[in-house]
């Protein structure tokens, strides 16, 4: 059972650096952070792209230039995180991954090439805190089969710690707007590097949606989908300025199961599926990519790269649902305060929330699965 008192593990290097004690101490994070850093909004897309003759890249992307560079990665990366002040990103791989490779995107370069500690893995996705100080990653313990939640050094890139995802899985991460409180997708599916991509434990995962408190590691609220739904594997997720939680999800169970996978939660409160069209709901394919909110909160975004659809709703009550389409849509990011789509094939789409309704446009890649914006000086 998970222990919501269990501490932060941390290393004899965090002990002894100086000025590390304040983080074993409790003293991870500022109070405040900027916009930009939370939402993930700028004027340069960023995300990893495959090109034509196999290889993987970081690559930066502008409206008005193209492509601003691309810098070559040693393997496929997932979710890219960018510092807050837009200087540096970090790029786990996709699991069972156990490199990162860390970006000077001012340059365009790499700045340093990390692995994770024995008997870990990452699962994809990471963080920078407030300060740009720290780099959280979601990773798997898997000689125990247990979430964790590494921090290193956003600077040095070193390990100094980690404490419980409070789950199995622990895909994406995301800051609540108090810019403490983590809020974690614990897919609930067992994997190991032996395996690969295999997935041990189907018909017994248990997801969850955790938040946890960044500077104690502890546990601050948990949610569980009842039996009937332990199937829907909870993955990717954004988060509104007023506090709510999107999700994304994907189903484990038969093709021909009709599963709800965008789910919403507001802490304090019960896990909401809302009600969305029968045709949407067989489009989305059983399987959702990217999860994403506009700046102001008012519209959500899910994109299902298997059903070739992106669907585009409002948050208000009752709302309404729009569907995008196209093919292998997964990329989802807000840039120049617009949407932004992108697919396996090479293709941008982009245009305002309220009336989107562009021509996509083609670069020579393949776009991975995500995307974020940072404000670069060179657009």
């Amino acid at each position: 059972m998970d222990n919501p008192n269990t501490p932060l593990t941390l290393s004899r290097r965090s002990l002894l650096w100086g000025g590390m004690g304040a983080l074993a101490a409790g003293m991870i994070l500022p109070a405040t952070s900027t916009r930009a850093a939370i939402h993930g909004t700028g004027n340069t897309l960023l995300s990893s792209a495959r090109d034509n003759s196999g290889r993987d890249h970081a690559v930066a992307w502008s409206e008005d230039l193209g492509i601003l560079w691309k810098t070559l990665l040693p393997g496929r990366a997932h979710g890219p995180a960018v510092s807050p002040d837009g200087t540096r990103a970090f790029l786990p791989a996709r699991r069972p991954g156990n490199w990162a490779t860390a970006l000077n995107l001012t340059k365009g370069t790499i700045a340093a090439s990390v692995e994770c500690q024995p008997g870990r893995h990452f699962f994809g996705h990471a963080v920078y805190t407030a300060d740009g100080r720290h780099i959280l990653t979601t990773e798997n313990a898997f000689d125990h089969g247990e979430g964790r939640i590494g921090i290193r050094d956003a600077h040095s890139y070193a390990w100094i710690g980690e404490f419980p995802s409070f789950g199995t899985e622990p895909h994406e991460l995301a800051w609540m707007p108090d810019q403490r409180t983590l809020v974690v997708a614990n897919g609930g599916i067992l994997t190991s590097p032996e395996s690969g991509r295999a997935k041990l434990n189907l018909g017994m995962t248990d997801p969850s949606l955790t938040y946890i408190d960044s500077k104690t590691g502890t546990l601050l609220e948990k949610r569980t989908l009842p039996a009937a739904l332990r199937a829907v594997s909870l993955r990717h997720l954004a988060v509104a300025p007023d506090g709510t939680v999107i999700v994304a999800c994907q189903y484990q169970g038969a093709a021909t199961d009709r599963a709800p996978l965008v789910l919403l939660h507001r802490r304090g409160r019960n896990l909401v599926f809302p009600a969305l069209p029968d045709a949407v709901v067989t489009g989305l394919r059983q399987y959702c990519g990217s999860a994403l909110f506009s700046p102001d909160g008012a519209y959500y975004v899910v994109t299902s790269p298997i059903g070739g659809i992106a669907i585009l709703g409002t948050t208000n009550i009752p709302g309404t649902v729009r569907t995008i389409q196209l093919p292998d849509v997964c990329g989802a990011a807000v840039l120049n305060g617009n949407l932004v789509l992108t697919n396996g094939f090479g293709q941008i789409m982009g245009g305002a929330f309220d009336d989107f309704d562009p021509e996509p446009r083609s670069e020579p890649l393949k776009w991975d699965n995500h995307a974020i914006a940072f404000s670069s000086p060179y657009t």
